[in-house]
């Protein structure tokens, strides 16, 4: 897995310069009207404004992530920041999805005409779905089956047990799904031949998370 990895990642960055090499780096908002890193277009006031929160929220997410992992555990601080994290997280996956939703879903394709994105619109549509879905059926899993407290968590057989079991179904269709799509792709693409070929086989590494 991790050489698969590192060997994506050398093929993407040759790729991306090749494609990219008389463009700036960094590249900046100002300059085309994207954001920076991604390189997405700049769309709408509801748009840009998901987008800026979901990197305030994600950099907020982080850094109480790394406080938690170093400070002394078990203490009343540490299990009130565990809680504050619990929420942001919320925060970050919702929007993050949301996000990916408008961005997916709901883009003008000619939007991306000067300035692709990392991801193709329909890689976009079956990979974030899977990505979102898995994200959210899992931290449904974690918050209520994955407790000690016998009163939290979901009875064996009861409403929100069949619920939860409903959710993964559905869950591991959305997978099926992306790897399709992925598998599809990359039987009618060139081998190296360009730069969604190298997403298509990172995001297979990256996918087998879910």
């Amino acid at each position: 897995s991790v050489q698969a990895r590192s060997l994506c990642v050398r093929g993407m960055s040759w790729t991306r310069y090749q494609e990219s090499a008389t463009e700036s780096w960094p590249p900046s908002a100002s300059d085309e009207g994207v954001t920076p890193f991604s390189r997405y277009p700049l769309q709408d006031g509801f748009y840009n404004t998901l987008a800026y929160t979901h990197v305030v929220i994600g950099f907020t997410y982080v850094s109480l992530m790394l406080w938690q992992f170093l400070a002394t555990k078990g203490t009343s601080e540490h299990v009130q920041r565990g809680l504050v994290l619990k929420w942001i997280a919320l925060l970050c996956i919702g929007g993050g999805w949301v996000l990916q939703i408008r961005h997916s879903w709901f883009s003008d394709p000619k939007v991306f005409e000067k300035t692709p994105v990392l991801f193709s619109l329909p890689f976009a549509r079956s990979f974030v779905s899977a990505f979102g879905t898995s994200t959210v059926v899992s931290a449904l899993n974690c918050f209520l089956v994955g407790v000690k407290e016998k009163s939290r968590m979901a009875s064996c057989g009861g409403p929100l047990h069949l619920f939860l079991l409903a959710a993964t179904s559905v869950s591991l269709a959305v997978d099926v799904n992306a790897y399709v799509y992925i598998f599809r792709e990359m039987s009618t693409t060139p081998v190296w031949g360009n730069y969604h070929w190298d997403m298509l086989v990172e995001m297979t590494v990256i996918g087998s998370v879910f």
